[in-house]
């Protein structure tokens, strides 16, 4: 007997993202790169503390598929952030030379 459950419909299912990314993204206050690098620290932030932790080197790994043909994809997730960081889409602490863990602060991130 094979029994299948319901999927949970818990809130933590669920993460609310602004209406202003789509907005954004076609007017061209977002490029494609930025708004992929978004909606993965949205989907990756806590839901409970409102932080996503991240080193650049798991960002590379997991986003390998968006950055197949840069050569040093870390670099471009470095730029990428601090551009979104620019924008006041995010907010993390200044990390020169760092090659640790990150944490990240979403802005507008519903809790």
């Amino acid at each position: 007997m094979n029994i299948q459950q319901e999927p949970s419909n818990t809130t933590e299912d669920f993460v609310k993202l602004p209406c202003s990314f789509k907005d954004d993204l076609l007017m061209g206050r977002l490029s494609w790169e930025e708004f992929e690098m978004l909606l993965w620290i949205f989907f990756t932030t806590n839901r409970k503390t409102g932080i996503c932790v991240v080193t650049y080197q798991a960002l590379a790994g997991e986003m390998q598929n968006c950055f197949s043909g840069v050569k040093d994809p870390r670099n471009k997730i470095n730029k990428i952030m601090l551009v979104l960081k620019a924008k006041k889409r995010i907010w993390f602490e200044n990390h020169s030379g760092s090659r640790g863990s990150v944490e990240v602060y979403p802005a507008n991130f519903g809790l």
